[in-house]
């Protein structure tokens, strides 16, 4: 189990412009993260250890320990995102918040995860629009 949490942690495991995507690797730091946010993610603690579910958190490099949001994939496709109360606050969604960081990690990831030799991410190539004279 510990070599297929360390593939999926390596394939989600993503940094760009301030945000981090973390992989959790035991069912008590989801459990805090659940606490923290005021949401139910504490609930899927156990699907993601046992990679039935995969639950990541976003965080600020700058407050790497800080619960921000809490995304829940489906392959390569988010099916849930919430921070603090599920946003019943009124806050904006993080899906909108974050819409550029996401789009581009979710093309990497649906590009294959690829790395450079330091273990970076290497973005997709965007594609050019066309010039039209």
């Amino acid at each position: 189990a510990a070599a297929k949490g360390a593939a999926r942690m390596k394939k989600y495991s993503f940094e760009l412009d301030g945000l981090r995507i973390v992989f959790p690797l035991t069912a008590a730091s989801i459990r805090r993260e659940g606490k923290a946010l005021a949401h139910c993610v504490g609930g899927y603690a156990e699907r993601h250890i046992k990679g039935v579910s995969t639950i990541l958190f976003l965080r600020k490099v700058l407050e790497p320990n800080t619960p921000y949001v809490t995304i829940e994939m489906d392959g390569n496709q988010i099916r849930q995102i919430h921070g603090y109360g599920n946003e019943r606050d009124g806050r904006a969604s993080p899906r909108k918040v974050h819409k550029a960081f996401l789009d581009t990690w979710l093309a990497w990831l649906r590009a294959g995860s690829r790395r450079d030799k330091a273990g970076k991410p290497v973005l997709p190539r965007r594609k050019e629009k066309a010039n039209i004279a």
